[in-house]
């Protein structure tokens, strides 16, 4: 497995608002999110139900009304335990630059978004509302939501606020010299399938290829991402086929072939039980739906 072209902080190119307000906030009901990673700072907010957050290889169960700060260049994932909905406030690198470098507002702001790794910061409900947290999130979703005159300046403020509290509520997240290395090694091996999914790909390889036997690395995949490695890979292959299903005209017979299934039945079969119908039915579903729009 060639590493070497891992690009770290941008695996995953997250829009933001503008070049000069990098910030963006978005609600999920009820979807897992894949294993990724990008370069800005996040916090996640359970508005209702539960999940579990994999976070470099610690899980939290959360529940309605918790929060979790995950640190710019996490190795991050959400699986769902129930229906749930939550909010992701996502913090561009250059956002609170300038505060930053206030000094009323570095002692807060620097032991979380500093380019220095840090920990985690999980919150549960309690300290949350006892503090203002949930507040001050709500108010921030609120603002980023109706986009009244000077908004932005609203956001900035309720983050720095939120911040403030947090440094005040929590211990200050362990900071590292550099993230650790079983991080660094699955952020490889998700980025290598990414790649590579096509091809084939065989677990005794993944774990030769990062210095672990095969039962350590597949317990340690695990812990990183919520799934085994081959479940984790066939999801990739089986949405990366649903777009071309969706997208091109390809015969659905080639497609098992260029996802990287080398049995078609296995892989109508995998698809029927992720998507609940058969790559066909998926076919003439978006062609009808073509034949609409015309």
């Amino acid at each position: 497995m060639q590493t070497d072209w891992v690009s770290i902080e941008n695996y995953e190119e997250t829009p933001l608002e503008t070049d000069d307000f990098r910030f963006r906030c978005f609600a999920l009901s009820n979807e897992d999110t894949p294993p990724h990673w990008h370069n800005h700072s996040e916090i996640l907010y359970i508005r209702k139900g539960s999940c579990t957050i994999y976070i470099n290889g610690a899980s939290l169960d959360c529940c309605e009304g918790d929060i979790v700060f995950v640190p710019r260049g996490s190795l991050h994932s959400t699986l769902s335990q129930e229906s749930y909905r939550y909010f992701a406030l996502v913090i561009g690198d250059s956002l609170l630059l300038p505060e930053l470098k206030d000094s009323h507002y570095s002692a807060a702001l620097s032991p979380f978004l500093e380019d220095t790794p840090c920990d985690a910061v999980p919150i549960d409900t309690s300290l949350a509302g006892r503090s203002g947290m949930t507040g001050i999130i709500e108010t921030i979703i609120d603002e980023y939501k109706g986009k009244k005159k000077g908004y932005r300046g609203m956001i900035k403020a309720e983050l720095c606020r939120f911040f403030t509290l947090l440094k005040r509520e929590v211990p200050a997240p362990e900071r590292v010299d550099q993230q650790d290395r079983m991080t660094v090694k699955m952020k490889q091996v998700i980025q290598f399938i990414s790649s590579h999914y096509r091809d084939k790909i065989h677990q005794a390889e993944m774990a030769r290829d990062t210095g672990m036997s095969s039962q350590h690395f597949c317990r340690t995949f695990k812990n990183y991402t919520g799934q085994t490695f081959v479940s984790y890979l066939n999801d990739y292959r089986l949405e990366q086929a649903d777009r071309l299903l969706k997208e091109t005209d390809l015969p659905v017979t080639r497609i098992p072939e260029l996802t990287g299934f080398c049995n078609v039945n296995y892989f109508s079969r995998l698809y029927r039980t992720k998507y609940g119908f058969s790559p066909s039915v998926s076919r003439k579903a978006r062609q009808n739906h073509s034949l609409k729009a015309d």
